[in-house]
């Protein structure tokens, strides 16, 4: 069955763009203020230096973003040779989806994970852990493969760049604002200091909300479009309950680790009830539940 763009995430993917861009307005404003913009070259100084580390940072994610992801959790690009039945799987999946095929990596890690990463749907990966391809069978396989290619399809790892970009970008300023802002030395510079201070840091805060927010619809959209790739949603479900069952006994740095990379799939670090708010993906339980529901829907 042919791979459908998600039209809801489509529409909060647009509403987030438009959350971002007043964001980046409030980013700027920030700049202007902490740094002196517009009140001598001391503030311009500051924010040229700032500037040029910061898009030289956010630009390498960009490029070279999923090798980054790779080399964190490491994953390394595999042949055909090695993996075959693997990239048969993939290359089935990428068909079915009217998809080019992404890259396939694997990671030796026990842990059971898998990620999609990329700046484009051409240079896009898909990398799974030797630790996945142990525990799954064929079905639960395929529907995860289908699950990540999901991702791809919606483009939606390229929005989360954007977003983390903008986070690093806020972060930055506010922490280098705090040590190098003077308020162009002119009076009411304390002032000035603290306006941009106070909106560099709801920028930040900002885009680390609206980041958690499209993150979590994405992995529902993503299981829907796994579900309607395979035909099988409880494919996925028996996939993400035998995953977390297998993440309880993984060491809680080890999921920090993946956590950070944004490649957790099915499971976050150990939480207490207030950090639930802020979680990048949904309670499994709500996943299953969106499944089971779906699975009702498809068989009627």
């Amino acid at each position: 069955m042919k791979q459908r763009y998600s039209f809801g995430l489509g529409v909060r993917m647009v509403l987030t763009l438009l959350a971002l861009g007043g964001l980046y307005l409030g980013l700027g404003y920030g700049v202007a203020m902490l740094f002196g913009f517009f009140l001598g070259p001391a503030g311009l100084g500051h924010f040229i230096g700032i500037a040029t580390a910061v898009l030289l940072l956010v630009g390498g994610q960009y490029y070279y973003g999923a090798n980054l992801a790779l080399r964190t959790l490491g994953g390394r690009i595999v042949e055909r040779e090695e993996y075959p039945e693997l990239h048969s799987r993939v290359t089935s999946l990428a068909q079915q989806a009217n998809v080019s095929k992404p890259r396939v990596a694997v990671a030796e890690n026990e842990t059971p994970n898998a990620f999609a990463a990329g700046r484009k749907q051409s240079d896009a990966v898909i990398c799974v852990t030797t630790g996945l391809l142990s525990e799954l069978d064929n079905d639960e396989l395929d529907a995860v493969l289908a699950h990540e290619l999901s991702h791809i399809v919606n483009r939606d790892f390229q929005l989360m760049t954007g977003i983390t970009a903008l986070s690093i970008m806020a972060g930055w300023i506010v922490r280098w604002g705090f040590l190098f802002g003077d308020g162009g030395g002119s009076e009411g510079g304390g002032a000035q200091l603290f306006a941009g201070y106070v909106a560099a840091l709801f920028v930040w805060v900002g885009a680390f909300v609206v980041g958690r927010l499209i993150s979590r619809y994405r992995e529902y959209a993503a299981d829907r479009g796994a579900a309607t790739l395979t035909g099988d949603p409880t494919a996925m479900v028996s996939a993400l309950e035998t995953i977390s069952d297998e993440l309880d006994s993984v060491p809680e740095d080890d999921l920090r680790e993946a956590e950070r990379a944004n490649a957790l799939l099915a499971a976050e670090v150990r939480e207490t009830r207030l950090g639930r708010l802020f979680r990048t993906h949904p309670a499994v339980e709500d996943r299953v539940e969106k499944l089971q529901s779906l699975s009702v829907d498809m068989e009627s």
